[in-house]
């Protein structure tokens, strides 16, 4: 393999081995990405989109705008829609579908 798939080795996941439960983290794949090289040099790609979920949930890689209806999806079905800081929980409008804002930068 040439280019970017040579900086990664390969990891193959059967479909039901998805979800790693550990303490204080758990880790789920919610979709499994992939390299393809090319003889031409190019590669086809896309990330793998992972939850950690714990003391903090963590989302890594959010996929492509492609993506959106399945990441919104998966996340309704292992997240909840609680936004807190500390043990205060703050009125939100995220389960109607609303944006958060978390500042004047992040919404």
């Amino acid at each position: 393999m040439d280019g970017m798939c040579d900086r990664y080795q390969r990891v193959c996941l059967s479909e039901t081995q998805l979800d790693f439960p550990g303490q204080p983290y758990s880790v789920s794949v919610l979709k499994v990405g992939y390299c393809i090289p090319h003889t031409d040099g190019t590669f086809k790609a896309d990330g793998t989109i992972t939850l950690i979920e714990g003391i903090r949930n963590i989302l890594v890689d959010t996929g492509g705008p492609w993506d959106r209806e399945f990441l919104l999806q998966s996340l309704k079905q292992r997240v909840g829609y609680d936004v807190s800081e500390g043990d205060v929980y703050l009125s939100n409008q995220l389960a109607e579908g609303q944006a958060y804002a978390v500042d004047e930068h992040v919404r």
